[in-house]
């Protein structure tokens, strides 16, 4: 009984996680593999740069001013993929 109380609690933190993760579309503004970190600047209102933990992977065919759609749970981008190239039309 202890076993399906706790998948239970582990099945309401994954559902939680779930829905605090965000579908975003931003600019990358810098990025540093060896750190696995990326800032980006959301198309939120009021959106600054924001560092973000990312996996070195997802980072390796972005570059400085590349418009991305990512997803993030919590300050870790979980999901990248390039939308825009930096030639390409203005983002905003």
């Amino acid at each position: 009984m202890v076993l399906i109380v706790t998948t239970g609690c582990s099945v309401a933190t994954e559902k939680e996680q779930a829905a605090k993760s965000q579908k975003l579309k931003g600019v990358v503004v810098n990025h540093d593999a060896q750190a696995g970190t990326i800032t980006l600047e959301a198309d939120k209102v009021g959106s600054k740069g924001q560092v973000m933990k990312v996996d070195p992977a997802l980072i390796r065919e972005i570059a400085v001013g590349d418009v991305v759609e990512y997803e993030k749970p919590g300050n870790t981008v979980k999901s990248m993929k390039k939308i825009m190239p930096p030639s390409s039309q203005s983002f905003y």
